[in-house]
């Protein structure tokens, strides 16, 4: 899973040029801001002390491996931050997973998901996001890879045979964002997991507490795409029916699993589930889309947060959020459309998991086969063609529950729950098999955290003519993935706010943050976060007006004005073409 950051998402939109120069004006002039506050580089763990210092490595012809030890880490990587630190943490941590996989994988998954034995690629990323080397395990034919050098490594760790790549193998392995499945390396399909220094993204670091989880989570995806039956699935969001009385029953299915999950004994477990089975039914008998992606999603995503809470019983996450809170989430009156068209199906796949375990059911074939955790737990509990228990169920359900308030505050949500909500087109990359994960799976987690909701515009005298406020959320501190991010957008350590704006098909979203310093300047920001293809200080009137773009994989370069305003730190951005981006730097002198 993947941290949201406070930028405009990389989804494509198309910003009028005047929104951007009524965005400016609007606000008029600004006094010089406060010197910034120094923050305090977050916190790291203890380093892990590097593999044994080994002889330098003889040079070899590419394309076989050289069984001699190579070039100590520590020295080799002076150049690259500090990537010997990192890769000696990295090795700690594989090193963990592999054993619990090796003694526990029946209680993290089966012997059908064992990431100690899959073939798998280490991407380092330096500070700029550019590949610098790799590491390979348990690759069959590892010496026959280009570059490829066997690594002494500490026989403690009891890691397989690495080795080490000073050339990555292949375009696509060398543009992978986060992670990529099934990725071809000297004829094997490979999973491949980036990582870096916790300065360029604190998830992808292997010295963050979510790291473990993150590899084990993508890890599963991996085999899913490798020999799962896939199924019919669909990530329809922008057209997932969110009627009042569809969110009232969702919210009912929440209220069943949390009475489910904290029953004190079986009986009142099952009658809960039973409950959960009736109403599910009944909901997906006349909810097509539903009945494509509540149980798919639940599938896929459901069963890869259920194995992070498993591999939390021996590698504790004390970021980790039981799965009764997540639950909880959807039962909020400002549950949004990403939530529940589909950040839920992680929470809901991930209980039902949990229960089929507790009920004692043999469950993980039938899901790789094609079931659904709902599927197989109807069909145990002998639901299936039983049509009058489960109207009895049903009928038990909503009343238990007050349905009829259910009702009232669904159609209260239903008129708010696409508040701040960006659909996403196809060429976000959303529905794009090529996409092989990365950019895919990143804009997918995002959008289903519980952001906290805002409703009021940042700066109201900058909503153009003919737009109207569309909500927007909050995005905690601790949340901000880069350390630069942290310092120079909330020194308080205070949320992010991101408020968007609509006008028909155009949009416009403002980023808000309690900024307390001078206009960073773009070149900075690049080095210190490689997200920025250029940029450049310019002026606007009286305004210090940072210029710049930001360059994305999948949807290319897109276009963004950053101010300070009363001490805080705003940015406006969108698809602008080359047309408009002249006709604002026409308006502007550079500084």
């Amino acid at each position: 899973m993947n941290q949201q950051t406070p930028w405009p998402s990389p989804a494509k939109t198309i910003l009028m040029t005047m929104l951007l120069l009524t965005l400016l004006a609007a606000c008029g002039g600004v006094p010089p801001p406060p010197n910034a506050t120094p923050v305090p580089s977050p916190p790291t763990n203890t380093p892990v002390p590097p593999p044994p210092t080994a002889t330098p490595a003889p040079s070899r012809p590419a394309g076989g491996a050289n069984p001699a030890t190579v070039v100590p880490l520590q020295e080799r990587n002076s150049a690259h931050e500090d990537s010997g630190t990192i890769d000696a943490k990295l090795f700690q941590r594989i090193a963990n997973i592999f054993e619990v996989f090796r003694n526990n994988a029946d209680q993290i998954w089966a012997d059908t998901y064992r990431l100690d034995q899959m073939p798998l690629l280490l991407v380092y990323k330096d500070a700029a996001g550019n590949p610098q080397h790799g590491y390979l395990l348990n690759h069959p034919d590892a010496a026959s890879v280009p570059t490829a050098e066997l690594l002494k490594t500490d026989p403690a760790l009891k890691l397989p045979p690495v080795y080490r790549l000073t050339e990555l193998p292949s375009a696509r392995i060398k543009q992978v964002r986060h992670f990529d499945f099934q990725a071809p390396i000297a004829g094997v399909p490979s999973f491949i997991m980036a990582y870096n220094a916790p300065s360029v993204d604190q998830l992808s670091a292997p010295v963050s507490a979510d790291w473990d989880a993150f590899i084990v989570h993508e890890g599963l995806h991996d085999q899913q795409d490798a020999t799962w039956v896939q199924g019919l699935q669909s990530q329809d969001v922008d057209n997932y029916p969110l009627d009042g009385d569809a969110i009232a029953a969702i919210r009912l299915e929440h209220q069943l699993l949390i009475a489910a999950l904290s029953a004190p004994d079986a009986a009142t477990r099952d009658a809960a589930i039973k409950r959960f089975i009736a109403v599910r039914s009944d909901r997906i008998a006349t909810n097509q889309l539903a009945q494509t992606m509540d149980g798919q999603q639940e599938r896929f995503e459901g069963t890869a947060r259920y194995i992070e809470y498993r591999l939390g019983q021996f590698i504790p996450n004390p970021n980790q959020v039981g799965a009764i809170k997540y639950l909880q989430v959807a039962l909020e009156p400002q549950a949004t459309r990403d939530e529940l068209a589909f950040g839920r199906f992680y929470s809901t796949g991930a209980a039902l998991s949990l229960l089929l375990d507790q009920v004692g059911i043999p469950w993980k074939a039938a899901v790789e086969q094609g079931q659904s955790q709902y599927e197989v737990l109807r069909d145990h509990f002998g639901l299936t063609d039983n049509a009058a228990e489960q109207a009895a169920l049903l009928a038990e359900a909503r009343k238990v529950y007050h349905y009829a308030a259910l009702q009232q505050a669904g159609a209260a949500t239903a008129k708010t729950v696409d508040a701040g909500y960006q659909r996403f087109s196809d060429d976000a990359g959303l529905d794009d098999p090529s996409s092989s994960g990365s950019d895919n799976a990143e804009i997918i987690e995002d959008v289903q955290k519980p952001y906290e909701p805002v409703a009021e515009p940042p700066i109201t005298a900058s909503v153009p003519a003919g737009y109207t406020l569309q909500g927007g959320f909050r995005v905690a501190y601790a949340e901000l993935p880069h350390a630069f991010w942290q310092a120079e957008y909330s020194p308080g350590k205070k949320p992010v706010t991101i408020v968007d704006y609509a006008a028909g098909d155009q949009r416009l979203r403002i980023t808000r943050s309690p900024f307390a310093g001078t206009l960073a300047d773009a070149q900075t920001i690049k080095a210190e976060t490689g997200l920025f293809a250029g940029g450049e200080r310019r002026r606007f009137g009286a305004r210090d007006v940072l210029l710049f773009t930001m360059e994305d994989a999948t949807t290319g370069p897109y276009t963004a004005i950053g101010f300070v305003h009363d001490g805080h730190w705003y940015t406006a951005a969108g698809d602008l073409s080359v047309e408009p981006m002249a006709a604002i730097a026409a308006e502007m002198t550079t500084q």
